[in-house]
């Protein structure tokens, strides 16, 4: 018997909450389902999509946010005694941010991989330890850092490089709202709206460009990993959790 399972999930105070399984990868395999999930932030989250969580056998959330993004929007994940959460932030070295200004997300995220390797690092390490999975991967949109780290583990497990675009894109179908309200406090604080405009876009030709950077600059996702300190065991240990077998 096959089982259907349905990539975007409506958990209750989420937006943006999806499974990141069943691509395929080059060698023939596919990525687990139920096992890599992706959302916005948890500030809003019920007790029905608690629930919805625990249903889901998710063990571990990590939080991509900024320690000032989750003290003004605190996950209601932080002291549930069901779901380790840990913050491991994705930041730019020298930024408490998320990244120095950047004009468009395409520069954001080359900033990112070239110098956010502590972050990548730490956060790769963390899932190559014990046994962490399922895991649901946060930032405040689901977007940017969500979506970065989670095409580099995409990337990492060997699924198409088309896949793995589209993956990042279908996150416009469903953080409008999420987005509206970051975008007010940003405008509030005095951010441009122009450019906050261009930073809330989530098209696929972002991530299409900023991977073909990793592979230009970087030699692709294995190699960056290598190069920011992950052995072949640590990134077998990754690759294991999720794939199928």
């Amino acid at each position: 018997m096959t089982t259907t399972y349905t990539r975007h999930l409506p958990i209750e105070g989420t937006h943006s909450f999806r499974d990141a399984g069943g691509y395929a990868t080059r060698d023939g395999r596919s990525v687990r389902w139920r096992t890599l999930f992706r959302s916005d932030s948890h500030h809003e989250l019920t007790d029905a999509g608690k629930q919805a969580m625990y249903d889901l056998g998710i063990r571990t959330s990590i939080d991509l946010r900024a320690e000032h993004e989750s003290q003004f929007m605190p996950s209601l994940l932080a002291s549930d005694q069901s779901i380790a959460y840990w913050q491991l932030p994705l930041r730019a070295k020298g930024s408490d941010t998320r990244a120095p200004r950047a004009n468009d997300l395409a520069e954001l995220n080359r900033i990112f991989f070239d110098t956010g390797h502590d972050s990548f690092s730490a956060i790769l390490h963390a899932l190559a330890e014990g046994d962490p999975f399922p895991i649901v991967i946060n930032c405040a949109v689901g977007k940017d850092r969500t979506g970065l780290m989670v095409a580099l583990l995409l990337e990492l497990a060997g699924v198409h490089r088309d896949d793995v675009v589209a993956d990042y894109a279908l996150t416009a179908k469903h953080a409008g709202k999420r987005i509206e309200q970051i975008a007010a406090v940003a405008l509030k604080d005095g951010r441009d709206a122009a450019q906050f405009a261009r930073l809330m876009e989530c098209r696929p030709e972002t991530m299409a460009e900023s991977l073909a950077y990793l592979d230009d600059q970087h030699g692709g996702a294995e190699q960056y990993v290598s190069k920011i300190g992950l052995s072949p065991a640590t990134i077998a240990a990754v690759r294991g959790a999720l794939l199928e077998n």
